[in-house]
């Protein structure tokens, strides 16, 4: 009898990418994938925990899919709420549940092709996610997702272009290149991201190749020569630069290994050289100490650079420094300058439109 596997999750483009080796590793050794996990006599809940928001709807959806599976079947929790906060998952859930190391699946699920020999399958239309490295090099002090994932692994280069291969014979032409910062991708394998890169742009084949997220303090060492690699037409026009916050003592109080101005160099070169590349960035409101004055620099720097913001609201987060540091603002404070911030980032994305540009331009008051 075919067993019948459902697979779920929240959380950030990584998680997704896992959730899609899951599914091929499943598949590959004789399960069959359901869409309701009434229905599946194993599921699987990839659970996201970077922010408060993020932990209460995994815990949410943990809770709906034990209420909906078969008596019979099981329930496996992986991702980073078993790790980052396995006391409140363990309030709703007492079953197999482990951080993002997928290695486990293999002493769990009866198996021929373990999960390291297995390249993820998408649909022929979305992107083929490549995993390029797991962990960072970073010690943020607002992250919780750091004790989850731990230290940078990076894949090595050619088994990641052997995966892009599979995906572009594969009739792919679309490549997302996912990691939590692309920017220290190889420092632990004496390589770099240039260096991929570079590599990729040799592979045949008509495709396009979108970036995962890079910190500046990894972009600005190697600016010129990313932008000279980057400007080629394979690369997507857009490109996520998380900035978090425009002034210079709150980064500090971050851990951020940048300052202002080393954003403000690497946005202004980006746009310079390539002026139809889009960059959006995340932003923290209302971290701990961040005065009005903090904030307003935060919304300057948004508004001179035109990047397009994706504001999160600071929450406290289990293992972090930033849960113990003194000035914790209201949450009625946070969530007013989570909207300023929004809103603002709504008249960017309106004003950088194709529609503005084409109807709306020659008839709009830059001081309204």
């Amino acid at each position: 009898m075919i067993k019948k596997a459902y697979i779920d999750g929240n959380g950030c483009p990584m998680s997704k990418a896992e959730n899609k080796l899951l599914e091929s590793f499943f598949r590959k050794n004789g399960f069959r994938m359901v869409a309701a996990c009434k229905n599946a006599d194993l599921a699987v809940y990839n659970s996201c925990a970077c922010c408060k928001s993020h932990e209460d709807t995994a815990i949410s959806q943990i809770s709906k899919i034990q209420k909906r599976l078969p008596k019979s079947s099981k329930l496996i929790v992986c991702g980073c709420l078993p790790r980052i906060n396995k006391a409140r998952l363990e309030k709703k859930f007492q079953g197999a549940a482990f951080g993002p190391q997928l290695s486990m699946f293999n002493k769990l699920v009866p198996h021929t092709r373990p999960i390291e020999k297995i390249i993820p399958e998408f649909a022929k239309d979305d992107y083929h996610m490549v995993r390029i490295a797991d962990g960072c090099l970073g010690k943020c002090s607002f992250c919780a997702v750091k004790h989850a994932r731990g230290r940078l692994k990076s894949r090595d280069p050619e088994d990641v272009l052997r995966e892009i291969k599979f995906a572009l014979r594969a009739g792919h032409k679309k490549i997302d290149l996912v990691a939590s910062d692309l920017g220290c991708y190889g420092k632990d394998i004496n390589t770099g991201i240039l260096c991929l890169l570079t590599k990729i742009l040799k592979l045949r084949g008509d495709f396009k190749v979108k970036l995962g997220p890079v910190c500046p303090n990894y972009l600005q060492p190697i600016l010129d020569d990313f932008i000279r690699v980057f400007k080629n037409n394979k690369f997507e026009r857009s490109l996520q630069l998380d900035i978090e916050s425009g002034s210079d003592r709150i980064l500090g109080l971050m851990n951020r290994r940048y300052n202002v101005s080393c954003v403000r160099q690497c946005v202004k070169a980006l746009i310079e050289e390539i002026p139809s590349l889009k960059i959006t960035s995340n932003f923290i409101v209302g971290f701990p100490g961040e005065s009005k004055a903090d904030f307003d620099m935060t919304m300057a720097i948004v508004r001179e650079l035109s990047v397009l913001p994706e504001p999160f609201k600071f929450s406290k987060r289990p293992f972090t420094k930033a849960q113990h540091m003194p000035g914790q603002l209201s949450n009625k404070e946070i969530s007013r300058r989570y909207r300023q911030l929004k809103k603002l980032g709504e008249r960017i994305r309106f004003l950088s439109s194709s529609y503005f540009k084409d109807h709306l331009r020659p008839f709009y008051n830059k001081d309204s």
